[in-house]
């Protein structure tokens, strides 16, 4: 479930560069490249690019991510998903039709540094 409360969103026309965090939820729709924290929970939207090292507590991906993930609770790829990354994570989920090329790591309760 994601968590409620503050929201941000970078539009399909925005261009993400560097290191961004926030909390609440984040979704890019958009491009993004960089290091990414959020305390809380990250959409990457079907329509958008990520090049990033990324930090949440749970993560949902729709489109195309390439880099790591660190997420606290789960990360989901749907099945309109394109990755190729490391994922950490203590709950994966993979949903017919995405396409994922990296390594899965279980971290129960933990982050990896």
């Amino acid at each position: 479930m994601m968590k409620k409360g503050a929201e941000s969103v970078f539009s399909s026309n925005s261009f993400l560069e560097g290191d961004y965090s926030c909390s609440g939820l984040l979704r890019i729709e958009g491009r993004a490249k960089g290091r990414i924290s959020v305390d809380g929970s990250l959409v990457i939207a079907e329509e958008a690019r990520v090049e990033a090292a990324i930090k949440a507590r749970e993560v949902v991906v729709a489109g195309i991510l390439v880099g790591s993930i660190e997420a606290e609770k789960s990360i989901r790829l749907t099945r309109t998903a394109r990755v190729k990354a490391k994922l950490f994570s203590p709950v994966f989920s993979l949903e017919q039709g995405a396409l994922f090329e990296g390594d899965v790591f279980n971290t129960p309760n933990q982050v990896q540094d």
